[in-house]
């Protein structure tokens, strides 16, 4: 068996998902030791009354949110969220779910959180890309916290353009109506945690967790990888 897990590193070899390099086999994780050292970790993930939670304050009923690092559109820490969206990297989304759910297997973030649901993508763009980026980081999540993942109960009835190419102002106003809930058993009356891979202004978030909560006794947690919204 050791002969073939080293053949299949030979022609599959692990690479660092910020530089590209090969990693080694001492390095067991997404990252080389040098990217690993300098990645701009979220130390800890999850501050109650951080800036990522009052994000989403009077937008809908938050109770935590949590990042696993800080992002920075051009820089190196772009790089694992660009690649887990068009390289075709599904992959490194579940694993850095994972990640930042053992990170926060350490504090109460999954305390009363019933169900996970990750922000679904427009049909078309994900046909076009194969998956959801957001449900493999749900199932990182949902396997680390022995969580369910709930893929159907919500669903993004407008394909949208990508909020990359718009101003924070018209952020709010680009997602504002496009998401509708189609299963609401499913999370009616639930305490949901919302998975997205990158939170800038929110906005995206804020409009899935508003149409979510106009089911009764709904309550909504926030993960993220990233947090582009400057300091906590």
């Amino acid at each position: 068996m050791a002969f073939l897990a080293d053949l299949f590193q030979f022609f599959f070899p692990r690479t660092c998902a910020v530089c590209g390099r090969r990693l080694t086999p001492a390095e067991g994780g997404l990252l080389c030791a040098a990217c690993q050292l300098s990645f701009p970790y979220a130390r800890p993930p999850y501050v109650p009354g951080s800036q990522l939670e009052r994000r989403f304050w009077g937008k809908m009923p938050v109770v935590r949110a949590a990042a696993l690092f800080r992002y920075h559109g051009g820089s190196d820490s772009a790089a694992p969220v660009l690649r887990l969206k068009y390289a075709h990297r599904p992959d490194l989304g579940y694993q850095m779910g994972r990640q930042l759910a053992r990170q926060l297997l350490t504090t109460d973030f999954f305390s009363d959180i019933d169900v996970i649901v990750p922000v679904p993508l427009a049909r078309v763009r994900q046909f076009v890309r194969g998956y959801n980026q957001s449900v493999a980081i749900a199932r990182g999540l949902g396997d680390v916290a022995g969580l369910p993942v709930e893929t159907r109960a919500v669903r993004r009835t407008v394909n949208n353009p990508s909020q990359t190419k718009y101003a924070a102002h018209r952020r709010a106003e680009n997602v504002e109506g496009i998401f509708r809930v189609v299963r609401p058993r499913a999370v009616a009356g639930r305490h949901i945690l919302l998975v997205d891979d990158v939170a800038t202004t929110g906005a995206t978030l804020a409009s899935c967790g508003a149409e979510l909560a106009r089911q009764p006794g709904v309550r909504i947690s926030v993960a993220v990888l990233g947090d582009a919204g400057g300091r906590r």
